[in-house]
């Protein structure tokens, strides 16, 4: 990296990369960061880990971040971070709002603030371990950003490293959440306040000087100066979530504060920070030169590296003082004023006391760690004077004549900063992670092997016209050049998405269609019946249309049957559409319709039979409608249901006997028959399972129908152990012509929403009349059920992030509202 010939001013602070979605090593999940003592409250979460190049291990580096986690009084697991999940967060960190879309795909799925820990070796020395740490918070735009370097690093090296830096971004999101506040407020007027040795912004108010500090939780210092006036400085403990109010009331040079030590005028010390994305500057003495004492500000950038040991950027001579107080040799003058950010430097406003600069020369920057800065040689000191004009043009000539440099000095297609190397602007994600100039294929490896030469010039994983180079689970070219899984059946070739975002080929999935024939079931060959693509003995079934037939799974079979939008699975005579028996085997089922069983007592949408041993049966996004025996009768095995809507069903909707299940986020409404003669012996869920954990989370059960005298129930009932259920809207299900009890049995029901006869008109679904309902709450559904289901994680029946917003508290049922 080259030398630059001049370094940017502080002016040009707000130009670096905000927080770019960089490739996440290691992620700390919580739920509120903030706490006693600025470090995290009791809470749970996920330490997630990728691996980065020649970083440490994701294994080494997963215990210490975990180590350093618990450290600071979070208590945390852990797990590997798949590669994919890993795309998915770099995706999400470049989205206007980062925390609902990461909310969606991270593990756990629900959280107010996201932390994510990034290592990797530095670009600029291979010895170097760079540990970026970024908050990501429901209640603040802007993320917040720690950095830390750790040369030649040992595991214990690291570990203070990994500490420190989490420790400083914590921080920083309280601060940036604004949740805790302290106000001080000084007397007389012209008081200056610094807190925790930070000169604060300040409005004058009846005649006080009043300061609103957005901080961390803790303790803190606050000072309080003003010539002929003895300093103050006092303690305040900041409280997570509150505003604390400071007074202060200075009294005159040489009087005697009560209940405090005897202060002194002036200040010899003190720092500059301004409110987040402004010019933040830290000022010391550098000791006596001869008979002139220097002092300098330090650019703080987001990174917040400052020193009191670099050289100069930008030289100032002496600066005059004009309010015509006499000089104190004993420091009984301000040094350096309060410049609160890039703007009172260069724009200052009316009536601000600002700089009055008095000579300008350019000097080389020669420390190469920290920001950007202004030293200012001589006496600083305050004027409540207008800066000339002839300064404000020359101090925007040498801005202007800064940028140039900085621009022609920088390599193409980047501008380097030396405290943010990484910002590239048109780069992926605006970062230089990575990245590779190369003219061809050639200059590039994997699994960066492709050359984006008609744009950015550097190595990618993949470009518009080199899709070929994206292969297995990761089959297609995102937007940002970079592999990742499919998402649907049309973003693959072969018309086959699988579950894995990998694209499906002719050896390993059967295709099925009304118009097929033969027993090639290939895509171009497509097949007519299921029976004869089981019999290729492929992994997977795809359907496309309507397909008539009874389908048997057995014999320790695996399979797996997916659908383009619209297909169906029916049976126009006889049983059940789809039979699974015997142990081992196995059935997972995505997007498909099985639906119009023959009108007997036997016409299932799916059944396991009595005595069928212990099958497995998975149904993801399916529907199961108007099949007269019941939409899913299963006496033993595994019984997954997920966002699916069973409807319809005159014989009941989901009934299992035996064996275990887990049924989450589905509609399960409008089934059973009520008629005394002919009607069901439940409506919506008869859950009589064996030993073994269930879970019956987030569903809504609703409008449900059985006789009058059942011993089951219209809506649930429930006789099993070992059950988690809560979440759930259960509501309206009538026997006969009464609303009776919406629950039988000896199941608990958590936090649901289980309601007596037809308060479901209360909860305002969107349409109960049409054919078929629509049981998606509305804006107008009450706090009964909006924002009533705690937390929670994952999506719903829709696939929408639970839940919404991201800061927000779940709904009941398995729809989560979600605003236009």
């Amino acid at each position: 990296m080259r030398e630059l010939p001049v370094v940017a001013l502080p002016l040009f602070i707000a130009r670096r990369r905000r927080v770019s979605g960089v490739p996440v090593a290691v992620a700390l999940v919580v739920g509120w960061l903030l706490g006693s003592g600025g470090v995290a409250a009791a809470g749970s979460g996920v330490v997630s880990v990728q691996s980065m190049g020649k970083a440490p291990d994701a294994k080494g580096l997963l215990q210490q971040a975990e180590g350093a986690a618990r450290d600071a009084g979070w208590t945390l697991s852990a797990h590997a971070l798949e590669a994919r999940e890993g795309r998915s967060v770099t995706s999400c960190m470049e989205r206007d709002r980062p925390l609902s879309c990461l909310a969606a795909v991270m593990s756990p799925r629900s959280a107010d603030r996201l932390l994510f820990l990034l290592a990797r070796v530095s670009t600029e020395d291979a010895a170097t371990i760079q540990l970026t740490a970024t908050v990501v918070m429901a209640d603040a735009e802007t993320p917040a950003v720690a950095e830390r370097f750790c040369k030649g690093c040992t595991e214990d090296a690291l570990r203070a490293a990994v500490a420190e830096v989490v420790r400083a971004v914590i921080q920083s999101a309280a601060v940036a959440s604004g949740r805790t506040v302290v106000v001080v407020t000084a007397t007389p007027a012209t008081a200056w306040i610094s807190f925790d040795g930070n000169m604060v912004p300040m409005e004058s108010v009846a005649g006080t000087a009043r300061a609103k500090v957005a901080t961390f939780p803790g303790a803190h210092t606050v000072t309080v100066e003003s010539p002929g006036f003895q300093s103050q400085i006092i303690k305040v403990v900041a409280v997570e979530g509150t505003t604390q109010e400071a007074p202060v009331a200075l009294v005159a040079a040489g009087a005697t504060i009560p209940g405090g030590p005897q202060g002194r005028e002036g200040s010899a010390r003190g720092r500059l920070v301004a409110p987040a994305g402004g010019l933040g500057a830290r000022w010391c003495r550098r000791g006596d030169r001869g008979d002139r004492r220097h002092a300098h500000l330090s650019g703080r950038g987001l990174h917040g590296r400052s020193s009191c040991s670099f050289e100069a950027v930008l030289r100032l001579g002496r600066v005059r003082r004009r309010d015509g107080g006499r000089r104190s040799s004993a420091g009984g003058r301000r040094d350096l004023l309060a410049a609160h950010s890039a703007r009172d430097v260069f724009w200052p406003a009316p009536r601000r006391r600002r700089l009055v600069p008095h000579g300008l020369a350019l000097a080389r920057r020669r420390h190469r760690r920290l920001g950007p800065g202004i030293l200012m040689n001589k006496d600083p000191v305050m004027s409540q004077e207008p800066t000339r004009p002839f300064a404000l043009r020359a101090l925007m000539l040498i801005a202007v004549a800064a940028l140039t440099a900085f621009w022609v000095a920088a390599p193409a297609g980047c501008f380097l900063y030396k405290d943010d190397p990484l910002y590239c602007p048109g780069m992926p994600n605006n970062t230089c992670v990575d990245t590779k100039p190369c003219k061809g294929d050639g200059d590039c490896d994997a699994p960066k092997g492709v050359c984006d030469v008609g744009e950015s010039g550097v190595c990618v994983e993949c470009t518009a016209s080199a899709a070929a180079a994206c292969v297995g689970n990761e089959p297609v070219c995102g937007a940002e050049k970079a592999c990742r899984g499919c998402s649907g059946h049309g973003e693959c070739g072969s018309g086959a998405c699988l579950p894995d975002g990998a694209c499906g080929e002719d050896s390993n999935v059967a295709y099925v269609g009304p118009t097929g024939s033969g027993t090639s079931c290939t895509r171009s060959a497509p097949c007519k019946t299921v029976d004869a693509a089981l019999k290729t003995n492929r992994p997977y079934v795809k359907f496309v249309g309507t397909t008539d037939e009874a389908v048997v799974v057995e014999n320790g079979r695996v399979v797996t049957f997916l659908a383009e939008p619209g297909a169906k699975l029916t049976r126009s005579s006889g049983g059940a559409i789809v039979t699974v028996r015997d142990s081992g085997t196995s059935l997972k089922v995505y997007d498909l319709s099985i639906s119009d069983a023959p009108n007997n007592g036997s016409g299932y949408g799916v059944l396991v039979p009595t005595g069928s041993g212990a099958p497995s049966v998975s149904l993801v996004r399916v529907t199961l409608q108007n099949n007269p025996g019941g939409g899913i009768s299963v006496s033993g095995g595994t019984l997954r249901v997920e966002q699916s809507t069973v409807s319809g069903n005159a014989g009941g909707g989901i009934s299992v006997s035996g064996g275990t299940f887990d049924i989450t986020n589905s509609f399960i409404v409008t089934n059973g028959n009520a008629d005394q003669a002919t009607g069901s012996e439940y409506g919506g869920l008869s859950l009589s399972a064996g030993a073994g954990a269930h879970r019956l989370e987030r569903n809504t059960v609703a409008y449900n129908h059985a006789k009058a005298g059942t011993l089951l129930s219209a809506g649930v009932a429930c006789s099993v152990t070992n059950l988690v259920a809560g979440g759930n809207i259960v509501t309206s299900n009538n026997e006969g012509l009464s609303f009776p009890d919406q629950t039988k049995g000896a199941c608990t029901f958590g936090n649901s929403y289980v309601a007596r006869g037809t308060e479901a008109n209360t909860l305002m679904f969107k349409s109960i009349t049409t054919n078929p309902p629509d049981f998606h709450l509305t804006a107008g559904s009450p706090a009964s059920v909006m924002n009533a289901g705690g937390t929670c994680t994952g999506v719903d029946i829709d696939g929408d992030a639970r839940p919404q917003p991201a800061d927000g508290a779940c709904d009941l049922g398995a729809d989560e509202y979600k605003a236009n």
